[in-house]
């Protein structure tokens, strides 16, 4: 049953993603905006490579994902567990659905650029229909 929870959530994010794509909203919009250069991603999932390509496809440097299922991973940029060290961003988006208060706590201990999880961009971006 969680798995399913996990994946309605994530179903309804794109969905509100979208919709609001479709609109010409755009997060990477409210990012530039608000003056943010370089950018990481927290989570190697589906939702994470679809941020980095949306972030990349913008112009936005997204320097690394992190994430704990480190020596699975490979991508286009480097990959970092929770526990490495890693470089100063701007910013970092957040990609989970599901725990991310506790993966913000631990990344607040050891960043200083600001934590955004994805289901607070897209919030953000319904605000602006």
């Amino acid at each position: 049953m969680r798995l399913l929870d996990k994946h309605r959530k994530m179903a309804a994010l794109y969905d509100d993603w979208m919709r609001l794509k479709n609109k010409g909203i755009n997060f990477t919009d409210m990012i530039k905006k608000e003056g943010y250069c370089t950018c990481a991603v927290y989570g190697n999932g589906a939702i994470g490579k679809q941020i980095y390509e949306a972030l990349r496809s913008a112009g936005i440097t997204v320097l690394y994902f992190m994430d704990r299922s480190l020596p699975y991973l490979k991508g286009p940029i480097p990959v970092y567990g929770p526990d490495e060290e890693v470089p100063a961003v701007d910013m970092i988006i957040i990609s989970l659905v599901e725990h991310e208060e506790p993966v913000r706590k631990l990344l607040r201990r050891k960043m200083e650029g600001d934590i955004w999880t994805i289901t607070e961009l897209i919030r953000d971006m319904q605000r602006m229909e």
